[in-house]
């Protein structure tokens, strides 16, 4: 194996009780020819503190301080910083196998693919039983890793993944997005000639119930319905035969965003309104019977929608 730089980027947020076994775990990779960027983005706790003594006791723990800017910022700061050939994103509250680097560098190198992609532990708990199985290896064309990202058979989590650098080149994360893996993924697929994948359980995701995508709001429902949408957009021109899948997905969390809405004035129902106003028609007609029936209620009525979710809320206070 061709010893690369690997630059590992951990935006840091909050996370004073789980920075210390994400850093650790990144540390204790098998392959060792890695630079880990700990980006401190403006954490009101201890987590910066803690991302400094790991810095001085390190030579290859790199740490960035920045005002709060959001998830996002914060990974686009860390590639700024970012030296090596490779980029792997880990979010702080998760952890990763011991060879989360050597086996997905492995097969990129193996297999002379951009990305590789691979498989995951869930945990509500400090630590995961790392399996000991034998996995299949799966290599796919640039059409197929986008119809298998496109009907949600590969996730979009960008943390799964490593990538070469130079698929970033003139790609960075939206500023303020939510769900913000979803507006880029399919972009850094389309510059891919094969992607490779394993389900070998390389990642441990750790179920955090104070985490964004866990805090569900018409504002997360609107951003993942706005990421759809955008794949809609670029289907069109590229992969038209994935256009009605996209947007069925774009339907899907549009009638979300009004479920989450108890106001006409909730700026992200006006902002989802607006966006998909020149494709209302085309929603229309990829719908099922049961969601055709809610898009015209919404369209026709929205403050029946409205004035319903207004009602739940205030029965759940009282």
């Amino acid at each position: 194996m061709k010893h690369e730089l690997i630059s590992m980027i951990v935006p840091v947020y909050n996370v004073e009780a789980y920075i210390r076994r994400c850093v650790d775990s990144i540390l204790e990779q098998s392959y060792k020819h890695i630079e880990v960027i700990l980006v401190d983005d403006g954490t009101p706790d201890h987590s910066g503190t803690i991302c400094d003594e790991y810095a001085a006791s390190d030579p290859r723990v790199k740490v960035i301080h920045q005002k709060n800017m959001g998830l996002s910022e914060a990974r686009n700061s860390g590639m700024r910083e970012a030296t090596g050939e490779y980029l792997c994103f880990i979010d702080s509250d998760d952890f990763v196998h011991c060879d989360y680097c050597s086996g997905l560098l492995r097969l990129i190198q193996e297999y002379d693919a951009p990305m590789a992609v691979c498989g995951y532990e869930f945990t509500t708990g400090d630590s995961v039983e790392w399996s000991q199985e034998s996995y299949d290896v799966t290599v796919r064309n640039r059409e197929e890793a986008m119809y298998h990202l496109i009907n949600n058979e590969h996730t979009n989590y960008v943390w799964l993944r490593m990538c070469k650098k130079e698929l970033f080149d003139g790609i960075r994360f939206e500023p303020g997005r939510l769900c913000e893996d979803i507006a880029i993924m399919y972009q850094l697929i389309d510059r891919c000639n094969k992607v490779v994948y394993t389900d070998a359980p390389y990642y441990g995701y750790f179920d955090n119930s104070r985490s964004i995508v866990n805090t569900v709001s018409s504002k997360l429902e609107y951003h993942t319905m706005l990421g759809w949408y955008e794949q809609y957009q670029f289907c069109k021109e590229h992969y038209p035969e994935l256009t009605e899948r996209c947007l069925k997905q774009t339907l899907h969390y549009y009638l979300l965003v009004y479920s989450y809405s108890d106001s006409m004035k909730d700026e992200n129902l006006l902002n989802a309104r607006k966006a998909i106003q020149k494709d209302k028609w085309n929603l229309y007609k990829v719908a099922d019977l049961k969601y055709k029936l809610k898009y015209w209620v919404v369209t026709l009525f929205p403050r029946i929608m409205i004035t319903r979710n207004a009602l739940a809320k205030n029965l759940k206070k009282g």
